[in-house]
């Protein structure tokens, strides 16, 4: 049952961007259908769920570039603790902070374009 007003739907198509003539509504079970005035239901092209960015056309593009975005904010950490941690206590704070972070959903995101990641890739080399 959708309660939340957050609610929002998506269309998974591969080829084009597809919309319902209509809107889609949440109807409420006292409602009249000759004067309707219940909550529309926003179709969307990406949204998160269960921490993974998903799309409409499945790229994952979302996702990768929500990761870079997040993960390249450590790249200035890492190089200021190298100066006062040892190489151990780095490589903790990297797989606490980072790798949990790329392995998250990499059954499901992992085949994405080689392009993709092979940036994700690279920006998790810079931070080690």
């Amino acid at each position: 049952m959708v309660m939340s007003p957050k609610s929002k739907y998506m269309l998974f198509n591969l080829t084009r961007r597809t919309t319902f003539s209509s809107s889609l509504k949440y109807h409420d079970i006292k409602c009249n259908k000759a004067s309707c005035s219940c909550v529309d239901i926003e179709q969307v092209d990406e949204m998160k769920y269960l921490g993974l960015w998903v799309d409409s056309k499945v790229s994952w593009k979302a996702h990768v570039n929500y990761l870079k975005l997040k993960l390249v904010k450590y790249v200035r950490v890492f190089y200021m603790l190298s100066y006062v941690c040892n190489q151990q206590l780095l490589r903790t704070v990297y797989y606490a902070l980072v790798n949990s972070k790329l392995e998250y959903g990499l059954p499901i995101w992992g085949g994405n374009l080689f392009y993709d990641n092979q940036t994700v890739s690279y920006n998790s080399k810079d931070l080690y």
